[in-house]
């Protein structure tokens, strides 16, 4: 048996014990990176070596998991096609921006086609998702009161309302930490795929800046308690063009200390203040709204 046959066996193994983590407390954790090995088998077997490691996997689990079976052969179906996809693209060595990008827009459509399904089968996992809320704001409502002026029902509606930025975030978060863990656990094995750009290249189109001072004016004369699809569409855009102009304004931060040849000091301070801070980020959109619309960069590199 070759070491690449023993390799795949190795990606199966270990897809075969994600699977079996739905019935344990490490799901939390696995479920983050539950696409790799799929991708990683894809990428390394031709399409009929594929097909057999992948269902020998899902039947073994569906037969250990037990009565847990289904619930977790439909967890791997729904995530399959994000799976081919990135990793179809990985085969052909297209650009991690390509992978992350079209996985995330994979991923995305099929919360939505899932969600529109359910609607139509008669199963609202928007019900679900609120009566999942209001649970654990039952436990949170002791806590708060006294703190800050809590309203359950006000913090409620807002979730909800919030809810298609919570999917664009989290079909984000799965695509970035698929494609980074991933990309790094499969060159160990020599498939040598393209990574991103470094952090310090990147940079957002001056585009963003007038969606981004549209969305405030609009912000401003918004009334919280309505609920038109046009507050809604704010609700929405607004954090997640706040969180894009951060991850700017850490970019600009990664230039500057590549500039200075400060061994990364800067963005990882930066970082750390973010995480123990929040409510720095209004500070750094503004910081990353500058760097997007004026040549801040060019101008410290001439002074460089």
């Amino acid at each position: 048996m070759t070491k690449r046959t023993w390799i795949s066996i190795v990606w199966a193994a270990v897809y075969v014990a994600m699977l079996l983590s739905f019935r344990t407390n490490f799901l939390l954790l696995t479920i983050s990176f539950l696409i790799i090995p799929v991708i990683a088998l894809f990428v390394r077997e031709h399409v009929k070596k594929f097909i057999m490691y992948y269902v020998v996997s899902v039947v073994l689990a569906y037969v250990l998991a037990y009565p847990y079976g289904m619930f977790i052969v439909l967890t791997s179906l729904f995530l399959l096609p994000v799976s081919i996809v990135m990793g179809t693209l990985y085969k052909k060595r297209s650009s991690a921006r390509t992978v992350v990008t079209l996985g995330f827009l994979m991923l995305l459509g099929e919360m939505l086609l899932s969600l529109v399904i359910g609607a139509l089968t008669g199963h609202n996992f928007v019900g679900e998702f609120r009566l999942m809320m209001q649970d654990y704001l039952k436990s949170a409502e002791d806590l708060m009161q006294g703190v800050v002026n809590f309203d359950p029902k006000v913090y409620l509606d807002l979730m909800i309302s919030m809810l298609p930025m919570l999917l664009i975030l989290l079909a984000a978060f799965y695509a970035l930490v698929t494609h980074g863990v991933g990309r790094w656990l499969m060159n160990l094995s020599g498939e040598n795929l393209p990574g991103m750009k470094p952090i310090r290249e990147w940079k957002m189109p001056k585009s963003f800046i007038w969606l981004y001072l549209l969305v405030v004016i609009m912000n401003l004369f918004m009334n919280p308690s309505s609920k038109s699809v046009m507050n809604t569409l704010v609700i929405n855009l607004y954090p997640l063009l706040l969180i894009a102009f951060t991850i700017q304004a850490i970019s600009f931060l990664a230039y500057i200390d590549y500039l200075k040849k400060w061994r990364r000091a800067l963005p990882i301070l930066g970082v750390v203040l973010l995480v123990f801070l929040p409510p720095i980020m209004l500070a750094y959109s503004f910081l990353g709204l500058m760097d997007t619309a004026f040549p801040l960069r060019e101008r410290f590199n001439k002074k460089n």
